[in-house]
């Protein structure tokens, strides 16, 4: 696949390398201990106030806290950062083990090479016949590589591509309105700012954080996972104003720019600037992937072949003494 060229493969979740969901991008600057401890604190502690933060505002407002994008944004994220931690502490574990079993297959056949001797007579005739320059004619071949991911790392780097465009799009959209255009209240209580902060601040920079020092690939097609999520919620958003629903309020929508009563266009405008949003995040997230792997010295994603050379021997059949099966039957 060139760096022009996206097929419709890329739009699923298959990359060349599984490791890299589960390591820094440079080993100098994040070691793998580092890496898992960092996946254990931030996915304990955003445990942890995420319980904090669904106790509180369930005793204040109810089930309508999870009406909101915010809310389901942090869910995603909180739930993102555990599978991240499970993620990175099997495979370190597993990895381990494995680096401990091929050890032990090597040491146990070298033993029994040097026991055996040098080789069986079968084997001394094959190489007799395989080591005749006449015999065989060697060809190159390309072949497609089929990648194999498991469920738990594709589930991971699914959520990292919704919570990374759901956070910077938050963090953009609340401090523009609150702290720029002045359309909502300030928080009024350090509860309320330590709120925003774990919401609209915190998953933002730890994105950012991962975009530049994790191994995590970003394919810009990607978008449209986030997209999803976002018709998801529109649909949500749209099913609970039709039943009637409230805010905690009173007040029959769950966001001003979203009242399709008073202004059902300005609604709708709202719906596709978000959409656009997300394509806008996903690019520079992107942006953010090729600076990293260029300063790596390593290719994108994208620009990495996905197919493969491979050398086989194609008998000479003649030169063996054998009858051609691919020989015309006249």
């Amino acid at each position: 696949m060139s760096c022009c060229h996206v097929s419709c493969e890329d739009l699923g979740l298959s990359t060349k390398e599984n490791d890299t969901f589960t390591k820094g991008q440079c080993p100098f600057c994040c070691n793998r201990l580092t890496y898992v401890i960092y996946r254990i604190v931030v996915a304990f502690s955003y445990i942890v106030f995420l319980i904090l933060y669904l106790v509180r505002f369930m005793q204040e407002i109810g089930f309508r806290l999870f009406i909101y994008v915010t809310s389901w944004s942090v869910i995603v994220f909180s739930i993102y950062n555990v599978i991240a931690m499970l993620n990175s502490i099997i495979f370190t574990r597993s990895n381990t083990e494995e680096e401990d079993s091929s050890k032990e297959n090597a040491m146990t056949r070298d033993r029994a090479i040097s026991s055996n001797g040098p080789g069986t007579i079968g084997r001394q005739v094959n190489e007799r016949i395989f080591n005749q320059s006449n015999a065989f004619q060697r060809m190159v071949v390309k072949r497609r590589i089929q990648y194999k991911m498991s469920t738990n790392k594709k589930t991971q780097w699914l959520l990292f591509n919704i919570s990374c465009n759901t956070s910077f799009i938050i963090s953009t959209v609340y401090w523009t309105s609150v702290y720029v255009l002045n359309l909502y209240d300030k928080p009024n209580t350090s509860f309320d700012f330590v709120d925003i902060i774990h919401i609209t601040v915190i998953p933002s920079v730890l994105s950012l954080i991962e975009l530049v020092l994790f191994a995590t690939p970003v394919h810009f097609v990607h978008f449209h996972y986030t997209w999803w999520f976002g018709l998801l919620y529109v649909f949500f958003n749209v099913v609970y104003w039709l039943t009637g629903g409230t805010n905690e309020h009173g007040e029959h929508y769950i966001y001003d720019l979203t009242d399709y009563d008073e202004d059902f266009l300005t609604a709708i405008i709202s719906v596709l600037c978000l959409l656009i949003a997300v394509v806008i995040s996903q690019a520079s997230m992107w942006t953010i992937y090729c600076l990293r792997m260029l300063v790596s010295h390593q290719k994108p994603i994208v620009c990495q072949d996905n197919t493969e050379s491979v050398e086989i021997n194609v008998p000479i059949y003649e030169n063996l003494g054998f009858e051609s099966p691919y020989a015309t039957v006249m």
